[in-house]
């Protein structure tokens, strides 16, 4: 089901985005001049759109009813029977219908309308327009200063050369994706002395577009730019589609897998290796590889929970980063131009040194094989001068690492695995509060996460454990990160852009039956995940538990990221903040109240010892299948409660030795 909006729905749409951004209050909502195309509000509803479109049908359907629905029986009934229309209310009367709403209204269409708000938001301080001089206008507004890259040219890797008419591919090995698994298993086989095909559907980086900005990465090498939906629209999905996979967007933090999860993989998955010497000697071997340091240069956000944790005696670690020779340059969630010691300039470089071929842009769609064997694949490519292809590829052993949406994606279409590929998604659901402070500082610069707060980490299936972790605030994050009680409360509080620290609840979700991946109609992944009373439970206490903090941090304005829960005023009284924290709670455990995001997706194939228990055995091998192996975050046996890069290079690395002394 494609997806156009009728004129009447596109002019509604329009009136919105005029209500969240009214025309004149801000540099965002000038008019475009002639050459630059069309004013932000064409854009940004063209931007709508396109998101609709690629989403799932549910989410198309829900669209098209919301926009018919605003200018319906629905608004005159939220404005108190008053028979007008929406796009003949006053922009008074038009924020009034949003707020309630957003209070009011069916969890679907409050979750719709807050991710339009949000879409908003983002795109007007971080994309508003192509002319330079009108978006540094928009950051000067807010006292934001764009990042000061320095170039390390010459240490990125480079493509295969390939022939002009070259549409079969041979090989010992072919690694699908390039990530933080993908880069470690390929680097490993090579050094067999074998033949490796390293294929990822994103694009190889190119060194200017490091370090450029959070609009640019996002359009060029997030999944969906950034805009990943669920069918329910629970939460953003946000998954890197770029050679080097997540390290290339990811903060840097580098955390070990907590020791009783080790204990528990091995308990409940049979995955007795977890808690052997070789894989200390593989978490080892990658820190070494990656150069981990703990963080330096701390920024103020980072102080104020350092601060808040020690004043109300809660545990905190310094969080280890492969920081390298960091310039302080702000962009590590752009893309590093220099330091950062991410896949493409670790072990995406010494496979190519050992011979690796690697493939940017390469879409692997389908495996085929027979009799417990894949001998084949097909994909579509994009040469460098830009023409797409079929392509064959043959090989002796395949390794997936394409993540854990689309590797089981990929083995759905292929038609190879057991009932377990797909099932069991696990995605650390994160919610951002923000505290606003009587001291200027730059929330977007420094080290983006030195301090974790782990007080709270250990929990239960029913009584689930989080952790507090810092956010850097590049201004399309910060706009859409803030709640939206009118659009001059919202302007007012991005003026306050340098007085804002934002902290993030990082839920640690074990229910293995929340989440699944499946195919739609066209093949391609459509994720699932349902947000059940205990993770709901776990929001409320850990929002709550970051007002406590960042109150005890000195924050004179709190505001807490539930839809119809207003900001405190942190001076106030004990018994005032006690009765905001009960409204928060009971806030956060409606659904669509709250609009979470997830950067880690995990376990949709994951590993057990059993086909009963899992999609592939403890050597990482597809059950059932004698030359297929998964080695990413879907082979995880669970989520891991800490940020899981450092984990999946692990595992590629603990699974490359099993496969390199099986295939050998």
């Amino acid at each position: 089901m494609s997806v156009q909006f009728s004129a009447a729905q596109r002019a509604t749409a329009k009136e919105l985005v005029a209500a969240v951004l009214p025309r004149g209050s801000h540099p965002a909502t000038r008019e475009a001049a002639p050459s630059t195309g069309e004013p932000l509000e064409e854009k940004l509803v063209a931007q709508f759109e396109r998101l609709v479109a690629r989403g799932p049908v549910a989410l198309r359907r829900r669209a098209v009813q919301l926009l018919a629905r605003i200018d319906g029986s629905l608004w005159s009934r939220l404005r108190g029977g008053i028979r007008v229309s929406f796009s003949n209310a006053t922009p008074a009367q038009h924020e009034q219908a949003i707020c309630k709403l957003l209070a009011r209204g069916g969890a679907a269409d409050r979750l719709l309308l807050s991710g339009l708000i949000k879409l908003i938001h983002y795109h007007a301080y971080a994309s508003p327009t192509d002319q330079p001089e009108q978006l540094e206008s928009v950051w000067r507004s807010i006292g934001y200063s764009p990042p000061v890259s320095e170039f390390d040219r010459g240490h990125l890797p480079t493509a295969a050369t390939v022939r002009s008419d070259q549409e079969v591919f041979a090989a010992d090995y072919l690694v699908i994706g390039s990530g933080a698994a993908g880069s470690v298993m390929a680097a490993e086989l090579a050094e067999t002395g074998r033949s490796v095909i390293l294929t990822d559907a994103g694009p190889l980086p190119h060194e200017s577009e490091l370090g450029h900005s959070e609009a640019l990465s996002n359009r060029l090498w997030l999944e969906s730019q950034g805009t990943l939906p669920t069918p329910d629209l629970p939460l953003q999905l946000l998954a890197g589609r770029v050679v080097g996979g997540g390290t290339v967007l990811n903060w840097g933090t580098c955390l070990s897998t907590p020791p009783e999860l080790l204990a528990e993989w091995r308990k409940r998955a049979g995955f007795t290796a977890a808690q052997s010497e070789a894989w200390t000697h593989s978490e080892y071997a990658v820190r070494r590889r990656l150069e981990l340091t703990p963080a330096r240069d701390w920024n103020q956000s980072n102080q104020f929970l350092q601060q808040a944790s020690e004043k109300l005696g809660w545990s905190y670690q310094v969080a280890d980063r492969n920081q390298g020779h960091c310039h302080q340059c702000n962009t590590c969630s752009f893309g590093c131009p220099s330091g950062k010691n991410d896949a493409l300039r670790t072990y995406l470089l010494d496979a190519e040194r050992l011979g690796v071929h690697l493939l940017p842009e390469c879409r692997v769609e389908l495996l085929a094989g027979e009799q417990g064997k894949v001998v084949s694949a097909r994909g579509v490519w994009k040469s460098a001068d830009g023409q797409k292809r079929e392509v064959e590829f043959r090989f002796r052993h395949v390794v997936l690492a394409a993540g854990a949406i689309h590797t089981p994606a990929l083995l759905l279409r292929s038609g190879i695995g057991n009932p377990h590929v797909g099932r069991h998604l696990q995605l650390h659901p994160s919610a951002i509060v923000l505290g606003e402070f009587e001291k200027e500082f730059d929330p977007w610069a420094g080290p983006p996460q030195a301090v974790i707060c782990d007080q709270f980490s250990r929990g239960t299936r029913s009584a689930l454990g989080f952790r507090i972790e810092t956010v850097p605030l590049s201004p399309g994050l910060l706009a859409l990160s803030l709640p939206w009680h009118s659009s001059s409360e919202h302007l007012r509080s991005m003026s306050r852009a340098r007085h804002l620290a934002g902290w993030l609840v990082l839920v640690h979700d074990l229910d293995d039956r929340l989440g699944s991946i499946s195919l739609n109609a066209t093949g391609q992944p459509e994720v699932r995940y349902r947000l059940s009373r205990s993770v709901r439970e776990a929001f409320g206490r850990g929002i709550s538990a970051v007002l406590q903090g960042l109150r005890a941090a000195g924050a004179t304005r709190l505001l807490a990221p539930s839809w119809g829960l207003g900001d405190f005023t942190a001076i106030a009284d004990d018994a005032a903040f006690e009765a905001y924290l009960r409204s928060q709670n009971q806030a956060a455990s409606c659904i669509g109240n709250l609009r979470l995001f997830s950067a880690h997706q995990m376990s949709s194939c994951r590993l057990a010892s059993s086909s009963n228990q899992g999609a592939i055995d403890p050597s990482g091998r597809l059950f059932g299948w004698d030359n297929v192996y998964v080695c990413d975050g879907s082979a995880l046996p669970t989520s891991t409660g800490v940020n899981p890069g450092l984990t999946i290079a692990t595992l590629s690395h603990f699974l490359a030795q099993q496969i390199k002394r099986r295939t050998n």
